[in-house]
């Protein structure tokens, strides 16, 4: 397992899929493509080992395996930002920030990943 290759944006969305969150709406709240975060899934595939998601009909559903990591994800970015210092209070109120910080499992309401 090579985890150095994963960046912020892979683990947010592993834990936006903890959720049940579509690939096309995580592409929407990143601003990235569907096949865009299809690729990202696979290159997750390729540096873990395993496969985090399985298709499911027209979406996809973290594995067995995949939940785990993708829990371990949602803590890591949830103590990353909780870290941050009060300079940076103007992005801790970014929209999906805030949904990760609240640890809800309700969906988020706001579209925008960028406020």
């Amino acid at each position: 397992m090579i985890l150095r290759g994963l960046d912020i944006d892979d683990l947010i969305i592993l834990a936006l899929l903890i959720d049940e969150f579509q690939v096309t709406e995580i592409g929407h709240k990143l601003n990235l493509t569907q096949p865009a975060i299809t690729q990202r899934l696979s290159k997750m595939r390729r540096l873990l080992g395993f496969a985090v998601t399985i298709r499911i009909g027209r979406g996809v559903k973290l594995t067995s395996h995949g939940l785990p990591v993708a829990m371990a994800a949602r803590e890591a970015l949830i103590f990353l930002l909780r870290s941050l210092p009060d300079s940076l209070s103007d992005w801790r109120r970014n929209v999906l920030v805030h949904y990760l910080l609240s640890k809800r499992s309700d969906r988020c309401t706001n579209e925008s990943y960028d406020s």
